[in-house]
């Protein structure tokens, strides 16, 4: 408002300056001038005056006097601008740029005669006592009189304070009525005290009361002097024995005697003192009290020696106060409130620290890391409260007492051994001694407490995961024969204690002490871990051989390589199209395998071993027409327990159910390719009729639909996953992380194979129409049997056709022979007996049809599945796949 008022009087004699309106006789035209002034200046928005420049121009034009030879006029010039310098404020740019822009050829119109009238005036004389007792002073008694401010005074005083404030009234408020009557006295306007309220609150202040300052006086009393009281002072906070104080040995309470005053302090107000000092005194004892205790835990060991190195600097601060008045080095002034506020300064840690130990004490068998856990808290907190004495007293504590915490961590980490104090440790050992197999996952795990939390420090839980992999990582290769601690102990330098934390103080007051400490124990932790892990892992990757095993799982199990795959499963198809009996056999299965799959130079074929574990089939005619009697088809690898403990046994069941469903599709697809070497064959001997045609087409599109079905299994899953896999297997950190990975991987085949039991509605369709390729491929092989023998022709060609087909012993009812796989298999796990009984009394054309319908059956589901699943959540490569199933639904 001030501003503005200045503003619009500057407005005013502004107009009335260039104009000659005035508000007073120029209302009009005065009006009219002020607002277009007014708009004026408000849109004016010019910004402030570069006093860099002014300075630079100034300083130019000193120099353009000295080289005109006006030597005189620039050093009058620079001694001004000099002397303006001392003075400026922050209006002075705008000025000189003012007198910069007035000023007209300075060098030529200047003259130094012009500064004599720019003298500053010369000040008035002061004024002097001589003076002022020249005029006469007064010597009125009156004037220099005291005056009485007190309540009570005479009526005579009332009466004329009245009348001087009814004077100063009329003076104030001149009027032209007056009445005598309504002149008041000032005092009658104040509001008068009520004193009962009052007496609640003198009845709980403990001085006020009669009957404690009589028990302060009851008895004999010793006149002591205050340094007396300084003294004993000192001693009972030192914990020795003193006069003034009554120690209670059990509690290690105190309280002060009675029988001892001062003369110059009343007995209620040094009782009060001494009592807050014996409650300070009696906390001081009760933490000496805990520090005699015997534990048997190394971690509250630590903590009750840095609890007694604290006390003992204290009882140093403390003797040297008294050496202060023992030996002064100058005049030293002693009182009692000076020494009772140096000493609560100096006390205040250690009371925190009690505070603390009391909390800690509660929960000590439980929980023996529990001190730990407040200290780390009341440090985060002393350090955003910024009392930065309790941060660093606190903070030298914790870390004295973190490094017997740290200790068995110390030791499992470079050693992998559990010490002696394991029991405070988040690591224990199994109780049954585990195969090097299951040395990783199994032998050793994290301890947990009854509520399901780490058996460790909160600030610890974070890197535990990574403590547990450096001791495994440590018992790894040692298992291995390979573990040098010399090298780790060389390695692992970094230390963690204060000065590594808190040391830098510029950062120790920017930044939490949580991220401190967490950013500090990474590090240290990490020290650690980098070589023991990176040894490992260069010992798995070279000495090992991990990347070898992970490319014969994928020539095993996986297909890497399509054609030793396919003439495995092409003898293992024509043993099964031959009726052979022992087609099963675990020997012959065994050689074969070694024979076919072994031939990689990355596979041990002496590691292979095929067994089935459906065993004997007495059903041949179930054997023919499904394919689940590929599914109890088992290949074992032997691996080294190294890579075991990376490849888990559950891994190695997905790559078994992988390897299953890819000889059953291969065996499909076998039979429909045989079948249309049938059709050549068969079209060299007699025409082609409608049913023939019908079945090529229904042929081909089995085929196509199992060519899809492999394509989409060899390309789209397992070549892209395993790619992926091999990825992130390089950029693991650890073993854990290794596995982590392969399991990750194994899961995402189970999956996208449909092997996951939330899947399994897919599959038993894939199955079925697997079944259904075998089943329509024996049904017209056996028409085309028929007709041949007709004809009297020959059989055909082994090459050309499936084998005869052996008759079965018993015959049963006809079986859907593309059911579920739960309904071909019994409650036991055995394929039940199969039969076609019936099936050749059935037209051709109708079996065709039935096929057909089947189909079309089967392959909606599964297209309509694949879509609903790949919708909410599922892989998008479903989407591919039903799509590419769906190309030819409904074609004849």
């Amino acid at each position: 408002m001030t501003h503005a008022f200045k503003g619009n009087a500057l407005v005013d004699e502004l107009v009335t300056t260039v104009t000659g309106y005035t508000a007073e006789y120029h209302v009009r035209r005065f009006k009219q001038c002020k607002d277009v002034a007014s708009k004026g200046l408000k849109n004016h928005h010019r910004s402030r005056v570069n006093p860099f420049e002014v300075t630079s121009i100034l300083d130019g034009l000193v120099e353009k006097f000295v080289v005109l030879n006006n030597d005189s006029l620039a050093d009058a010039l620079r001694l001004r601008l000099d002397e303006l310098s001392n003075v400026a404020t922050k209006w002075t740019p705008e000025i000189l740029s003012l007198f910069l822009h007035l000023s007209d050829r300075p060098a030529e119109k200047s003259r130094l005669e012009d500064l004599a009238s720019l003298q500053s005036p010369e000040p008035p004389p002061r004024l002097t006592w001589a003076e002022i007792f020249g005029d006469g002073p007064s010597v009125e008694k009156s004037l220099w009189a005291n005056v009485d401010f007190a309540a009570g005074s005479s009526d005579g005083d009332e009466s004329l304070r009245s009348e001087d404030s009814l004077e100063k009234a009329e003076d104030v408020l001149p009027s032209s009525i007056r009445d005598d009557g309504l002149a008041i006295a000032a005092e009658s306007c104040i509001a008068a005290v009520n004193l009962a309220v009052l007496e609640p609150l003198q009845t709980v202040q403990s001085w006020n009361v009669d009957a404690n300052v009589s028990e302060l006086h009851a008895g004999p009393k010793h006149h002591i002097t205050e340094l007396q009281v300084v003294r004993e002072l000192l001693f009972m906070l030192s914990g020795l024995p003193t006069s003034l104080f009554r120690f209670d040995s059990a509690s290690g309470s105190l309280e002060p005697t009675e029988h001892f005053v001062l003369e110059h302090i009343e007995p209620p107000v040094l009782h009060h003192v001494l009592q807050t000092c014996g409650s300070i005194g009696s906390k001081l004892n009760s933490l000496r009290l805990w520090t005699r205790k015997t534990h048997t835990t190394p971690l509250l060991q630590s903590f009750q020696a840095a609890v007694l190195e604290c006390i003992n600097d204290f009882h140093r601060i403390l003797s040297r106060v008294q050496q202060r008045f023992l030996e002064p080095a100058k005049a030293v002034t002693i009182t009692l409130q000076g020494i009772y506020t140096e000493v609560e300064q100096l006390v205040q840690p250690l009371l925190q620290l009690s505070e603390l130990v009391a909390q800690a004490s509660a929960s000590s068998e439980a929980h023996p890391f529990h001190h730990l856990e407040l200290l780390y808290d009341w440090i985060g907190i002393a350090q955003m409260t910024g009392a930065t004495l309790h941060f660093t007293y606190l903070a030298k504590v914790f870390f004295k007492c973190l490094q017997a915490y740290l200790r068995p961590i110390t030791v499992w980490m470079e050693l992998g051994e559990l010490g002696f104090d394991a029991n405070v440790f988040f690591v224990r050992m199994a109780e049954t001694q585990n195969d090097r197999e299951s040395l990783w996952h199994d032998r050793y795990s994290l301890r947990h407490t009854p509520r399901g939390d780490l058996y460790a420090p909160q600030f610890i839980h974070v890197s535990a995961q990574m403590i547990f992999n450096t001791g495994k990582s440590v018992v790894f290769l040692k298992e291995l024969g390979t573990y040098t601690p010399e090298n780790l102990a060389r390695a692992a330098q970094t230390p963690l204690d204060f000065q590594t934390v808190c040391g830098d103080q510029a950062t120790m007051h920017l930044l939490p002490f949580s991220e401190l400490f967490d950013r500090a124990l990474d590090l240290w932790i990490r020290s650690k871990h980098r070589y023991s892990s990176s040894t490992l892992l260069r010992r798995l990757s070279n000495d090992c051989g991990l990347w070898r095993a992970l490319d014969a799982l994928e020539y095993i199990y996986l297909s890497r390589d399509g054609s030793l795959f396919q003439v495995f499963a092409d003898a293992v198809n024509e043993r099964i199209e031959k009726g052979e009996r022992g087609w099963n056999d675990r020997f012959l299965l065994t050689a074969l395998a070694q024979d076919t799959l072994g031939k990689q130079q990355c596979v041990d074929a002496g590691g292979i071993a095929v067994r089935d574990t459906l065993g004997e089939i007495g059903d041949l005619e179930w054997m023919l027409r499904n394919v689940n009697v590929l599914a109890g088809v088992r290949v074992d690898y032997a691996l080294p327990w190294s890579i075991k403990n990376i490849v888990r046994q559950p891994s190695l069941s997905i790559h078994q159910g992988i390897f299953s469903l890819l000889l059953q599709i291969y065996r499909a697809e076998k039979a429909l390719q045989r079948l249309h070497k049938m059709y050549a064959f068969a079209n060299k001997i007699h025409k082609h009729s409608r049913e023939t045609e019908r079945s090529f087409a229904v042929s081909h599109r089995l085929l196509r639909m199992t060519n899809i079905l492999h394509s989409h299994l060899t390309e789209n899953v397992l070549t892209t996953s395993t790619a992926e896999m091999r990825k992130k297997m390089a950029a693991a950190a650890d073993v854990d992380a290794m596995a982590s990975v392969h399991r990750e991987f194994a899961s995402r085949l189970e999956k996208e194979v449909f092997l996951a039991p939330n899947l399994k509605p897919i599959y038993r369709a894939v199955i079925s129409l697997l079944n259904l390729c075998l089943d329509f491929t024996h049904t017209w092989t056996e028409y085309e049997h028929t007709v041949l023998e007709a004809t009297g022709f020959p059989a055909l060609d082994s090459h050309d056709q499936p084998a005869p087909r052996p008759k079965p012993r018993r015959r049963r009812a006809r079986r859907n022979s593309f059911s579920s796989s739960e309904d071909d298999e019994g409650s036991n796990g055995r394929p039940p007996t199969f039969s076609n009984r019936g099936t050749r009394e059935i037209p051709i054309a109708k079996r065709l049809n039935d096929v057909q319908e089947q189909y079309d059956d089967l392959l909606n589901f599964l297209t309509a599945a694949l879509r609903g699943v790949s919708r909410v959540g599922g892989e998008p490569t479903w989407e591919m796949l039903a799509e590419q199933l769906e190309w030819d639904t409904g074609r004849q």
